[in-house]
């Protein structure tokens, strides 16, 4: 924050802990909305946030009073929620056989950020509680705060609750990046949590801002109305549709979009179409190189014949692989809503995604049957590697296909997977696998797909166009 503005971001990921009996326990884990709105006071909050009936947010709730400024809230905070935390957190403590304290050892069981804007100004107060040694074998709880203005330098500081290893590291480095509030930066921070934990960092982000002209949602992630609704001092509640994704993710597909001009490689596509129990396959060949911002096919061989365009061949297929699929999924991040998500990835690999919807009217994604185009809104993914930042994969599901029912088509998929490549002694992450699915009605029991392989990659030295415009 700095002394005119704040902005805040919270994931959304709860790994619940459930101990047994047997002194073993089963963990889950789901979205949660971890932002609340209490009158005037928006709060956060980080790490054990639920525990046993204790909700922080729901106290937070039951504390407030109308009226109240964050330094009245936190000082009701302060004296209350100890009392109400503690009990609960000997009985929970007990339950596990001690265990809780072992884990809580040296560490914040609770932390919680309130924020308001006042006099023009936003105002923040930051809790720690923590578990320490108490009395008779019990746990006792202590608090740590600090507050803007006042513990501020020049009234700027950036406070991190929860895991902040990662930001840490790029903070050594970049440490600006801390006191200048801006959206960018929250998401390029959260970012880098998202890609080193994905073990407790996940799910839809929350994103939100305070100046001096109110509190506004960026991004509300999986926060109802009901949690963070309005009014904020007599200002609405924005809830932008646009997200730009944070700067690393954008930065690395801008450098596979920069590296495909200079390549040109062989494309070989396996087809069938199912139907039923019997499956037709055949194949083509093609050699693919990028003008201007777009895949041009060349030497296009299938089944003794040659063709002088991917158009002309009869059956489903799909061109864009290399260059316009990563243009849209980078356009479709930057300029719409985009949420943040984890998984394991092939061999295990933890991977983050960055999730997207772009609308037919866009024209970014169109389906062509009979010579009729039909624009497809559809949702995105773009995956990359928590470990390096890599691309490893973007996929493309159509969403409600509007097509006409005579067509028989229920549904598009389209999966692009990346890989490390050589040329010319340079390293290169590049497309190396499609599928491209169509999907029928039920009552048709069809689907179609297109299995597609890029090799041979090489760099060639330029490829001109030329444009003839009579004067």
């Amino acid at each position: 924050m700095s002394p005119t503005a704040l902005v805040a971001t919270a994931d959304s990921k709860e790994v619940t802990s459930v101990f047994l009996s047997d002194g073993t326990s089963v963990n889950d884990n789901r979205n949660l909305c971890k932002a609340r709105r209490a009158g005037s006071v928006f709060a956060l909050a980080a790490g054990y946030v639920k525990l046993g009936t204790f909700n922080a947010l729901d106290e937070i709730d039951r504390q407030y009073r109308e009226g109240d400024s964050v330094e009245t809230l936190a000082t009701r905070l302060r004296t209350n929620l100890p009392g109400r935390l503690n009990p609960i957190l000997n009985s929970a403590n007990d339950a596990t056989g001690r265990k809780l304290e072992k884990e809580f050892a040296g560490n914040d069981l609770l932390q919680i950020a309130l924020f308001a804007v006042e006099d023009g100004r936003p105002a923040l107060h930051v809790f720690s509680f923590q578990a320490v040694p108490g009395a008779d074998s019990q746990m006792g709880i202590t608090t740590r705060e600090m507050r803007c203005p006042g513990d501020c330098r020049n009234g700027s500081m950036a406070f991190f609750l929860g895991v902040h290893d990662a930001i840490d590291v790029y903070l050594a480095e970049h440490p600006s990046t801390a006191v200048e509030p801006t959206i960018a930066n929250a998401q390029l921070l959260a970012g880098l949590e998202y890609s080193s934990r994905p073990d407790v960092v996940g799910g839809p982000a929350s994103i939100v801002r305070a100046d001096s002209t109110g509190i506004s949602i960026e991004q509300a992630g999986v926060c109802s109305a009901a949690d963070i609704g309005s009014p904020f001092g007599g200002r609405p509640v924005v809830i932008t549709d646009k997200f730009p994704a944070t700067a690393p993710t954008l930065a690395e597909l801008d450098r596979r979009i920069d590296a495909v001009p200079n390549i040109t490689c062989h494309e070989t596509a396996a087809r069938h179409s199912q139907h039923g129990a019997q499956i037709k396959s055949d194949s083509f060949d093609a050699d693919v190189s990028i003008a201007e911002g777009h895949e041009v096919y060349s030497a296009i061989y299938r089944n003794g014949k040659n063709y002088d365009r991917i158009s002309a061949i009869p059956g489903a297929w799909a061109e864009g692989e290399l260059s316009s699929m990563l243009r849209v999924t980078r356009q479709g991040i930057m300029h719409h809503r985009a949420d943040m998500a984890t998984r394991v990835g092939p061999g295990g690999v933890e991977e983050f995604g960055v999730t997207f919807r772009v609308m037919a009217d866009e024209d970014a994604w169109t389906l062509t049957v009979n010579s009729q185009i039909y624009p497809v809104t559809f949702d995105g993914t773009a995956w990359f590697s928590s470990s390096t930042g890599d691309i490893a994969e973007i996929d493309w599901r159509s969403l409600n296909l509007s097509v006409p029912s005579s067509t028989g088509i229920a549904q598009i998929e389209w999966t692009t997977l990346f890989g490390d490549t050589q040329v010319s002694g340079q390293h290169f992450v590049v497309p190396v696998q499609a599928d491209y699915r169509v999907i029928y009605q039920d009552r048709i029991g069809r689907t179609d797909w297109t299995e597609t392989h890029f090799t041979n990659f090489r760099r060639f030295g330029a490829l001109s166009t030329i444009d003839f415009e009579s004067f």
